[in-house]
């Protein structure tokens, strides 16, 4: 016959073994998780660096074309004073 301390032992055992099952099995699927979680932070980081690098450049080029007319603008009646 078993004692009551030597049964809770046992039982808790048996938990513990049932726990480290289950972490094992559920470690995969948080590693699994975590990979998602990363590749979808860097997708979320390149999309907001093509966004800025995008939105700059628009500014850039608008701002160009803008000087390049006022400047032609400028030159053009410079030469036609003459």
């Amino acid at each position: 016959m078993l004692s009551p301390a030597t049964g809770s032992a046992a039982e808790s055992s048996v938990k513990r073994d049932a726990a480290d099952e289950l972490t094992a099995d559920t470690a995969k699927p948080k590693l699994k998780m975590g990979l998602i979680e990363n590749v979808r932070k860097l997708w979320d980081s390149v999309r907001m660096t093509v966004f800025v690098i995008g939105t700059a450049l628009t500014v850039f080029v608008a701002a160009r074309n803008t000087i390049t007319w006022y400047v032609n603008l400028l030159v053009l009646n410079l030469h036609r004073d003459k």
